[in-house]
């Protein structure tokens, strides 16, 4: 035990005999990394790009690595960044943790996913998964499953529900759902298919449609089943997101192709046998150190996804 606080001593003592390390160089430098860069973490403000660059350089010279890397014009954070990023991330939260303990205040916790899957999969159980850490505040992020990914991998997310395959097979993952995809029309047109289970793509073409944005991978799902029937695929319009889309169909303006998560609001669904193999499987993913560090067993993550799971 001696020589363990010994060792401890002496590791501190050579972390901080140098100048150049300080909490609020990390923490510029944390602004910086989460804003992408210094001329962005300044929105325009001539001197805090100028503090923010001493403060880097410094941090650099302290720890001897290149925390930032030039594309084009402007300076990005380098992956050396990226990791000190992570570090400091996990460190300031271990630190806000105790400072809350000690204060008596909950803990803040932060999950992330799709607006779709925020709203129609996490809002009606949030009761139920938020009571899974008791007495903690919850922040809710809309992000693309990349994005949700990388903020998982740097410690900016405690969890997210994102996309399977958007998950790196050695990365933890728990699996909540795999959802299909459905035809949603509003019921003054559905009186057309009355006794319908299922209809074809040809017969949506009959009908006003309105698809999400076509960046995404839903669209191109939807693209992809067209051609392969050999239909043109025409929408009346694009949306930014399947949120809105079905709004455009609850609101009797178009029919779409939803989710089968999406609830029922003034259409009706039927099951599309075209798209029977465009799967999407949902995950529950988080960052495995993270979930140390801040005392979170597979316990409580698996309780969560019970909750989620449908």
């Amino acid at each position: 035990m001696y020589y363990m606080i010994a060792d401890s001593i002496v590791m501190s003592e050579s972390l901080l005999s140098t100048t150049g390390l300080s909490l609020e160089r990390l923490r510029s430098f944390l602004t910086v990394a989460d804003a992408g860069g210094i001329a962005q973490a300044a929105a325009g403000d001539v001197v805090k790009q100028s503090q923010y660059s001493r403060q880097l350089r410094e941090l650099e010279a302290f720890f001897g690595a290149e925390l930032t890397a030039r594309k084009g014009r402007q300076l990005h954070i380098s992956a050396h960044g990226r990791r000190l990023a992570e570090l400091t991330r996990l460190h300031f939260q271990a630190l806000e943790d105790f400072r809350r303990e000690m204060a008596d205040e909950p803990r803040s916790f932060s999950l992330g996913a799709g607006g779709s899957v925020l709203e129609w999969l996490l809002a009606p159980v949030f009761k139920e998964v938020s009571a899974t850490i008791p007495s903690a505040t919850w922040k809710l992020e809309n992000h693309r499953s990349s994005e949700l990914v990388d903020r998982i991998a740097d410690g900016r997310l405690d969890f997210a529900i994102v996309r399977g395959d958007a998950v790196a097979q050695n990365l933890p993952r728990l699996k909540l759902a795999t959802l299909s995809y459905v035809a949603a029309i509003p019921n003054k047109e559905a009186k057309r298919f009355a006794g319908y289970q299922q209809l074809s793509l040809s017969q949506l073409t009959t009908l006003p449609l309105a698809l999400p944005t076509a960046s995404g991978q839903m669209h191109e799902a939807i693209e992809e089943a067209f051609a392969r029937a050999g239909l043109a695929l025409r929408p009346a319009v694009v949306c930014q997101g399947s949120l809105q889309v079905h709004a455009l169909v609850a609101a009797g303006s178009c029919a779409a192709i939803l989710p089968s998560i999406t609830p029922v609001e003034s259409f009706t669904t039927f099951a599309l046998p075209q798209m029977s193999s465009y799967k999407r499987p949902l995950v529950l993913h988080w960052n495995r150190r993270q979930m140390e560090r801040r005392a979170i067993g597979m316990e409580v993550i698996r309780a969560m996804a019970r909750e989620l799971a449908i």
